[in-house]
């Protein structure tokens, strides 16, 4: 494709270990630009050394999880299969737009195209088991949500929610220290933050990878 007549080219959150770079400069010889960071892309890598035990032994998330179990009956589900996500999805829905309806940036889930995809997504991706939901339950109450995306023995953050009645029991912190367990028992290799910089990914990772940005000239 060398004979393509072009001026420059962009490509975004590039990750640092991606071929892509290796494969720009053999589809474009004599190409001249730059590259530069543009995501923080924080993760926990388990390894022996790090099983997850120094996350799941910090004071915060042992008083979290003391602190629900005494307002009630706490109640984790990994759910992969669609006929038992379906049933959650509303709830998630409805914490996901009351959490965001506090902030600036409101619920994608107002429209209900998103909602929709959402459930399209469920049933095509539960197929080949990429999709994990996770719910926290109190008293059978739905209190916290993570939408996420099992793939290469790696749980993939994607889409948190919790239930703003509930904040003051901390449902967030509860909710990932389901998920650490979750990858020490099934044997996952990494829980990926994906990109950003939020507080809490900070505490919980024990990588920190970046995407780059990159801006290709024609040489001539």
């Amino acid at each position: 494709q060398t004979s393509l007549r072009w001026d420059f080219l962009q490509l975004d959150r590039i990750p640092a270990a991606s071929p892509t770079m290796t494969l720009v400069r053999r589809a474009f010889p004599g190409w001249r630009g730059t590259q530069f960071i543009c995501d923080p892309c924080p993760a926990y890598v388990f390894t022996p050394e790090h099983d997850g035990s120094e996350i799941l032994s910090k004071k915060s998330i042992r008083r979290h999880e003391n602190g629900m179990k005494r307002a009630g009956a706490v109640a984790v589900r990994h759910l992969s299969r669609g006929e038992e996500i379906e049933p959650y999805l509303e709830a998630f829905f409805a914490q996901h737009i009351a959490r965001r309806a506090q902030t600036e940036d409101p619920s994608h889930f107002l429209d209900l195209r998103y909602q929709r995809f959402y459930r399209l997504l469920t049933q095509r991706f539960t197929r080949h088991h990429w999709l994990l939901l996770t719910a926290v339950t109190l008293d059978n109450e739905p209190v916290a949500f993570h939408f996420g995306f099992l793939y290469g023995q790696k749980l993939l953050w994607y889409k948190p929610a919790f239930s703003t009645t509930h904040a003051h029991l901390s449902p967030g912190e509860v909710l990932l220290a389901s998920l650490f367990r979750y990858c020490r028992e099934q044997g996952l290799r990494e829980l990926d933050f994906t990109i950003g910089d939020e507080a809490f990914k900070s505490r919980f990772a024990n990588v920190l990878r970046h995407n780059y940005c990159v801006e290709v000239f024609h040489s001539q």
